[in-house]
């Protein structure tokens, strides 16, 4: 009677699916990373606006020109300045980010990532 040995290890089917696996996330996180970092750069700009000394009292077209100044001094890049929105009420003056960034990941297969942000600065 033959006696029956345990395989120890993976195959090379189960091997070569795992590198494939791991080279798809690693793919994804290299074609993604660079639009969440540059998200929240403009996150943190649009934060740092109520910082700024003045901030209240200047017009939609000051507070658009300082954020056009700050996205470019870091750099970021391919950004719709349309996708900001400023509405000034008698207490609060608020700055929306709402924009997406549509990447190509394979071929003809692209990834749509949505951000929206919103900074209520009070007057």
């Amino acid at each position: 009677m033959r006696q029956m040995h345990k395989q120890k290890g993976m195959s090379s089917l189960s091997l070569l699916s795992l590198a494939l696996i791991v080279g798809f996330i690693a793919m994804c996180v290299i074609k993604l990373a660079p639009i969440y970092i540059d998200y929240m750069s403009v996150k943190g700009i649009v934060d740092g606006l109520s910082e700024e000394p003045g901030i209240k009292t200047l017009s939609k077209r000051k507070v658009l020109s300082i954020l056009y100044k700050r996205i470019d001094v870091n750099g970021i890049r391919d950004f719709d300045f349309d996708s900001f929105i400023i509405t000034r009420s008698k207490d609060t003056l608020d700055v929306e980010l709402d924009y997406e960034v549509r990447q190509e990941l394979i071929s003809n297969i692209d990834v749509v990532v949505k951000f929206y942000h919103i900074n209520e600065i009070d007057l």
